[in-house]
């Protein structure tokens, strides 16, 4: 198998809120996402995805991506692409840094593997089943009330209220510096 090309696509995903502001005034009203399909000599195309919160939040962003994406392509056409290490470090040698873009082209030679050997690529990769993970959940910047509003119906449809206690000792910790939403966020948890 050897890949014969990368297709790249960008698509924008709306926010379910409809916007996600921080500070400074910066915001995002979709996420600029990248879908990549990498295509290979048996007709089986493996897909892969970089997300990135806009180009003022992490040191990554989409256009950023798809920029990188152009310059790794011609440097992986050939290779097989169910040689992962052969493939990550041909990338590194092409493209300095900029694991954000790599990722995509990772994700989607996982899921040509997998493809390939006839199981899904989270038994490749271990298995669907895991060790727990604390998950959080981002609040856009907004008028105090709001922004309690908003926690009251977050943690009234998550598992949120479930936080363990050590963690609900750190939420509590922050929840103070939010002043006005503290009282509806912290009484909520103390609850659960």
């Amino acid at each position: 198998m050897q890949i014969t090309g990368l297709s790249v696509h960008q698509v924008d995903l709306p926010l379910h809120e409809g916007s996600y502001n921080w500070s400074e005034g910066k915001s995002v009203a979709v996420f600029d996402s990248t879908v990549v399909g990498v295509h290979t000599d048996t007709g089986l195309t493996g897909w892969g995805e970089v997300c990135p919160l806009g180009p003022f939040y992490l040191p990554a962003y989409a256009s950023g991506a798809r920029a990188g994406l152009r310059e790794l392509g011609p440097s992986l056409l050939g290779l097989d692409p169910r040689d992962l290490d052969v493939l990550n470090r041909r990338m590194d040698r092409t493209l300095k840094g900029h694991p954000y873009v790599k990722s995509a082209v990772d994700m989607a030679c996982w899921d040509l593997l997998g493809k390939d050997s006839g199981q899904p690529a989270a038994r490749l990769l271990g298995g669907a089943e895991g060790e727990d993970f604390v998950l959080y959940r981002a609040i856009s910047q907004e008028a105090p009330d709001a922004m309690a509003a908003f926690w009251g119906w977050t943690l009234s449809t998550t598992s949120f209220p479930t936080l363990p206690k050590k963690k609900r000792k750190f939420v509590g910790r922050r929840a103070k510096f939010w002043g006005h939403i503290r009282r509806p966020v912290w009484n909520r948890l103390q609850s659960a």
